[in-house]
């Protein structure tokens, strides 16, 4: 059976105590294999269930719960009504944690190329920032502001909260703007030193890495091996090997990555999951 709770296995994998200091973990994905499940349950296991409750002065931050964590989740193909709605069936209310200082989304899709028209009349604000600009030293500026406003907003006991940047779909914008591997690249150095830690999701589909015969193909591949050296946990996402089987989804496989020295402790393993209609997800091993 599928479970809105985050599955057993992949606990290990989610929750904050999963993502130490300075730590990198890269998603890659297919078409026929998304990672926004996953991103979900990111959300769902960083997050803390409720930022409402008092508390002390002379409590101590729990960093393995999430009451000290917040996110940054920056998506670059889908907008926030997609974000919220796959994370409400998770019963997680982004809207809530944005009100909280908790989570703030950065909508990297709706005028990245197209500034955003000037309202006649004002409107209630939205619950997440827009990027209105391509260029890459904007974004860098935008991201940090916001990682900046959610660090700044004090957790438990009145500590500084562990933000922890997610990017998804970054290889959307190495492919859509004028930036060169290495300017994204330092981008992304830039915005991780800012950061507690750092979830990037991209595209891993073959005929983006095996061939590399434009442009394009050349540089996606030298940025995804380049991020791959980098992580220190890799998650990938693809279809059985024998195609489509009944009750799974695809395949997940987690392993260690260039920089593991942060996840000394890593387990490597090798799961299938399914995905329900509700949002639900089993993952278990095969034979099982």
């Amino acid at each position: 059976m599928t479970s809105r709770a985050p599955p057993y296995l992949l606990t290990p994998y989610l929750s904050p105590a999963a993502h130490p200091v300075g730590s990198l973990t890269l998603v890659t994905n297919v078409l026929s294999a998304t990672s926004n499940w996953l991103v979900v349950r990111y959300l769902q296991s960083l997050l803390p269930a409720s930022t409402s409750r008092g508390t002390s002065e002379d409590v101590v931050p729990d960093d393995s719960t999430g009451e000290n964590t917040a996110v940054v989740l920056v998506s670059f193909l889908r907008d926030f009504a997609f974000w919220n709605e796959c994370a409400g069936k998770l019963g997680v209310d982004l809207t809530r944690h944005t009100r909280e200082k908790s989570f703030l989304f950065i909508d990297g899709l709706s005028h990245l190329f197209t500034p955003s028209p000037s309202p006649q009349a004002p409107s209630p604000p939205k619950p997440y920032r827009i990027l209105t600009s391509a260029n890459l030293v904007d974004i860098q500026r935008d991201v940090s502001a916001a990682v900046t406003s959610l660090s700044i907003a004090a957790g438990p006991g009145g500590a500084p909260k562990n933000v922890v940047l997610i990017i998804d779909q970054l290889d959307f914008l190495l492919a859509a703007t004028e930036g060169s591997v290495a300017e994204t690249q330092n981008m992304i150095f830039s915005l991780r030193e800012k950061t507690h830690a750092s979830i990037l999701t991209l595209a891993a589909d073959s005929a983006l890495l095996s061939s590399a015969s434009t442009t394009l193909e050349k540089n996606h591949a030298a940025f995804s091996i380049a991020l791959a050296h980098q992580a220190d946990c890799v998650v990938s996402l693809r279809m059985l090997d024998t195609g489509v089987a009944k009750g799974v989804s695809g395949v997940m496989l987690i392993t260690r990555g260039g920089q593991d020295g942060n996840c000394v402790e890593l387990e490597e393993h090798e799961y299938l999951y399914y995905i329900s209609a509700d949002g639900g997800t089993r993952v278990f091993e095969r034979g099982q």
